[in-house]
């Protein structure tokens, strides 16, 4: 079990002495796209010519480039099962290296489940896993479990494509009900939670554009913009989302003026917070 002081208990801050694990699970294409390669993600090659989201590799360039007090310990997870992510945070708490680590991101690249049942429109945060549909209350609830980061901030970026924003609105028959999410009450978690799709990123068909979906480009821009503000003047995590999101409210009004049709249907990402302290990085 982690060791906290009495400052860290009293204090309004979560403490930052030790490192940041930032673990990437990454969903490249959606479930039963067969050759459908519209839907997939934009690929980027590294220097040993392996293949991953282009989200990934931004994410993993930042938390790299920057430290947190040192660079942060970033893992990738290419297509995993829903077993596999569940095995990976149980066996990473019970692990002795999970005691060295302060503050844990989470980031989903993934996809949004969506289902169309006759008259009825479910939405809901099942997101697409190599293996099938998951809620996030399931990862949610693994991450709970483990002891080891209790009363430590758990931050969940969550890129998740909402397929249906790709192409014309359609209207069904009958009343469109909307499953309503589960409010989350565990402390010391953050969720920043985006669905337009990373193709509104890249939307030239004549030219093989990889850049990052709006969120991750947004995301990482606003930290490395804090980083380099002076420390008396940089600003908590929460409080840098509303930087975040106004970046992606910007790129939603550039598609509005483009005459992008599905762009009134784009919001800014959704964030929930139940953190009890501010999260300094």
């Amino acid at each position: 079990m982690s060791v906290f002081t009495y400052e860290d208990y009293t204090g309004n801050v979560y403490r930052l002495r030790k490192r940041i694990l930032v673990t990437i699970f990454s969903q490249p294409f959606p479930l039963n796209a067969g050759d459908d390669r519209y839907l997939e993600k934009r690929m980027m090659e590294d220097r040993h010519g392996y293949r991953s989201d282009v989200d990934a590799g931004y994410l993993q360039d930042l938390f790299k480039r920057i430290h947190y007090p040192e660079t942060a310990d970033v893992r990738l997870k290419n297509r995993l099962r829903k077993d596999e992510i569940k095995q990976y945070i149980k066996d990473l708490g019970s692990s002795q290296e999970c005691l060295e680590y302060d503050t844990f991101f989470f980031a989903f690249l993934t996809y949004l489940s969506c289902e169309n049942t006759g008259s009825t429109v479910y939405r809901d945060e099942r997101i697409h896993l190599d293996d099938g549909l998951c809620p996030l209350q399931d990862i949610y609830d693994e991450v709970k479990n483990v002891e080891a980061m209790r009363m430590k901030p758990k931050v969940f970026l969550i890129q998740a494509d909402d397929i249906s924003l790709l192409f014309p609105i359609q209207y069904i028959k009958g009343e469109k009900i909307v499953k309503p999410l589960k409010i989350p009450q565990d402390a010391d978690r953050l969720v920043i939670m985006s669905d337009i799709p990373q193709r509104f990123a890249n939307r030239s068909r004549e030219t093989e554009e990889k850049n990052p979906s709006f969120l991750i480009k947004a995301f990482c821009d606003s930290l490395v913009e804090n980083s380099q503000r002076s420390t008396e003047n940089r600003l908590d995590l929460l409080s840098l989302t509303t930087v975040i999101n106004n970046k992606v409210r910007v790129r939603i009004g550039e598609l509005n003026k483009a005459g992008v049709e599905r762009a009134k249907d784009m919001h800014v990402p959704l964030v929930t917070s139940t953190l009890t302290k501010l999260v300094t990085i």
